[in-house]
């Protein structure tokens, strides 16, 4: 049985959304974390583009999973290879088995600390567990919080991985490397 699913996604940052081939790391540019975009953020402040529960947050605080009302899984994946950073550059508002709606802060980004250490800020956001002949729209360019960017038609959600999101996929990252 397929359960159609329309899911429509809001800006978590204020900034430049492109497409995930933009993004040097091939973990994201190649889709092996799903589909989705990028974002190039203008500023520090990150909140929820959806309502949900927060699933995951990683123990650097550079990475967040938000399973929707609908039941898809989204990672938010603050900059690359910020996990070495130590969790420094990021005050968390939130933390695993939150409820959070749209427009909640998920993060405060220190973007002049990841820039000072040479890593990229860019944001990839994905959805995982989404099925491959799922139907997405994205709005490229320009955006604000809170802004219509993408909308999702899921045909089928596929089953979670729960907790072990990180270490499953922590493995796929190291690998691509």
């Amino acid at each position: 049985m397929l359960e159609k699913n329309r899911q429509m996604l809001l800006s978590p940052l204020n900034g430049t959304i492109v497409s995930l081939q933009e993004v040097s790391d091939p973990v994201f540019s190649s889709y092996m974390m799903g589909r989705g975009f990028a974002v190039k953020p203008k500023d520090g402040r990150m909140c929820s583009p959806v309502k949900g529960t927060v699933t995951s947050v990683a123990e650097s605080k550079h990475a967040y999973v938000i399973k929707t009302q609908s039941g898809m899984e989204m990672l938010i994946h603050v900059g690359l290879d910020t996990v070495y950073l130590e969790g420094k550059p990021f005050k968390c508002a939130v933390k695993s088995g939150d409820k959070v709606k749209v427009g909640d802060l998920l993060c405060s980004i220190d973007l002049d600390m990841i820039r000072d250490k040479g890593v990229d800020t860019i944001v990839p956001i994905t959805f995982p567990k989404l099925s491959s002949d799922s139907e997405i729209s994205i709005a490229y360019g320009e955006a604000k919080i809170g802004d219509k960017i993408m909308s999702i038609v899921n045909r089928e959600i596929k089953r979670t991985a729960g907790n072990g999101f990180f270490r499953k996929n922590k493995i796929a990252h190291q690998a691509a490397k």
